[in-house]
Parts: C-alpha cells; sequence; structure tokens
C-alpha cells in the first residue's frame, strides 16, 4: 500500500524525470532557453502525478470501506446469532422459531444494506423436507413405502419473510435442491446463470441456500448426516451475498439444527396434488 505522503513524492519524482528527459544531460546554461519546454512538460507531470496521487487515494478508501464492511457485518451475524438464542430461550416450537428468524434475518439484512446505500434481501426462508404423498393414496402404505433411500424427496415450503414462493422443491432441482443434495452451501453470484434455476421472484439476481443438517456425531462424516431441509435467501441485485455471509447464515443454521425438533416437522405428511409437479427454485 502507497502512503499520500509517498504518493506526493512521486509526483516530484515524475516532474525530475520530465525535466532530466528534456535536458538530455546538457549543462544547465543549454537548458535555460527551453524554459517555456520544461514548463509544459512539468504541468504534464503535475497533472499525471495529481491523477496517481489522486487514484491512491481512493483505492485506499475503498479497501478500508471494504475492511470496515466485513468487520461491521461479523459484528451484525453476532447480534442475529444472540436474537435466535433469545428466541429458542423463549419457545421450543419450531415453527414459531423458524419464523422468528427468517422475519429477523430479513429486516436486519435489509436494514444492514440500505443503510450503506445497497440493497438487502428480497426473500427469506426455510424449505423443510417432508414426507410426500400422492392424492387418494393411503397416508399408512405411502408412509411404509417411503422409508428407503430410493424415495423421491421433496422440499415443501416452510415459514418465509417475502412474496408467495414455490411450494415444492424436488431434491437436485434448482439451487434449493443441489443445496440439499450436496449438502454444502450454495453461494450464487448470479443466478441467471444456473441453468436449471426457476424463478419465484422475477427481481431476484444472486442467492445463497444453506442446507440444514443433523448435528454432527463423533466420527460421523459430513455427506452421512441427514438433511432437514435449507435456508433460503434471495438479493435483487447480483453479487448480494459473500464469503460473511455464508459464515455467519452456516453458523446460525448450525445452531439450529442443535436445537429445533426438526425430525417432528419433516415427519409432517404432505399431500401433493396430481396436477402439481415439484420444481426448482
Amino acid at each position: 500500500r502507497i502512503e499520500p505522503s509517498r504518493a506526493t513524492a512521486c509526483v516530484f519524482d515524475l516532474q525530475l524525470v520530465a525535466v532530466l528527459s528534456m535536458t538530455g544531460g546538457r549543462r544547465k546554461s543549454d537548458f535555460l532557453p527551453s524554459s517555456y519546454s520544461f514548463s509544459i512538460v512539468g504541468g504534464v507531470a503535475s497533472v499525471i502525478g495529481a491523477a496517481v496521487c489522486g487514484w491512491l487515494l481512493v483505492r485506499r478508501r475503498r479497501q478500508s470501506e471494504k475492511k470496515d464492511l466485513a468487520r461491521d457485518k461479523q459484528l451484525l451475524y453476532d447480534q442475529l446469532y444472540k436474537r435466535v438464542e433469545e428466541f429458542v430461550s423463549k419457545s421450543d416450537d419450531p415453527v414459531s422459531i423458524l419464523a422468528n428468524t427468517a422475519a429477523l434475518v430479513y429486516h436486519e439484512l435489509k436494514s444492514f444494506h440500505e443503510q450503506r446505500g445497497g440493497s438487502g434481501p428480497n426473500w427469506v426462508g426455510f424449505y423443510i423436507q417432508r414426507q410426500t404423498t400422492a392424492a387418494g393414496s393411503d397416508d399408512k402404505n405411502e408412509g411404509k413405502k417411503g422409508q428407503g433411500e430410493d424415495r423421491e424427496r421433496t422440499l415443501i415450503l416452510g415459514p418465509f419473510h417475502g412474496k408467495p414462493a414455490v411450494v415444492s422443491i424436488a431434491f437436485g432441482k434448482g439451487v434449493c435442491g443441489t443445496a440439499a443434495v450436496t449438502k454444502t452451501t450454495q453461494l450464487v453470484e448470479d443466478v441467471h446463470a444456473i441453468e436449471n434455476h426457476i424463478a419465484c421472484d422475477s427481481a431476484s439476481n444472486s442467492e445463497i441456500v444453506v442446507p440444514l443438517l443433523r448435528s454432527k456425531e463423533d466420527g460421523q462424516q459430513h455427506e452421512g448426516r441427514e438433511v432437514f431441509g435449507v435456508m433460503d435467501l434471495d438479493s435483487p441485485v447480483v453479487q448480494g451475498f459473500d464469503q460473511r455471509d455464508k459464515e455467519g447464515l452456516e453458523r446460525i443454521c448450525s445452531f439450529l439444527c442443535s436445537v429445533v425438533d426438526f425430525p417432528s416437522l419433516c415427519s409432517i405428511p404432505y399431500r401433493e396434488k396430481k396436477t402439481k409437479k415439484a420444481c426448482g427454485g
């Protein structure tokens, strides 16, 4: 990083180089008649030096702003985590906890970005893995058939904050389905670059989806952990989420999975109409 004082020195060096190039090694007396040329070159060098100095100052300010943003966002997620802990301390109802968490993250992130001249998320919510049964079928029999690993798995819309969304998402479809299958966070800078993405809100341009995984047990591999669902956030701007968001949301989701009774939510049968098909989101 070049300090402003050094940038000023660069201006002087440019002027000195310009003078030396004009003299061509001649004596001072030989150079004096060319004072007019010297003033032109010196003026050009000053303009160039001032531009370089200004660029360095702008670059330094932007770097400082990025560091401030990263620090502020870290503090924000620390506060969000504590608020979610308060939700859990006051209620053990999974729907209430997830609903309050979605509303909290939505409003706090939106306020955070708008105070800095940006745009916050336009959708925050949860999709829960539910046992899907076809219309007109026997729930008990369908439940027995769905015990195997080969059964079709579907994410069903849960508590959220934002515009109405897609109700069911098949595993492997879209960003949410991909996060559920891979069991890894999907940070998408531009949703329009995703081939199988189906937009629930045309205003969304970027997305982050964090899988909800059963708390890791001793010796258990990441791939073997059960998926309860996903937490999904959309943004109206490209690159609306970054690594800080990923780390902060993963921490919150990990905590939720350790205290929320997700198995009870996942065990609730979902009757899917024959005319409706699961889609990706």
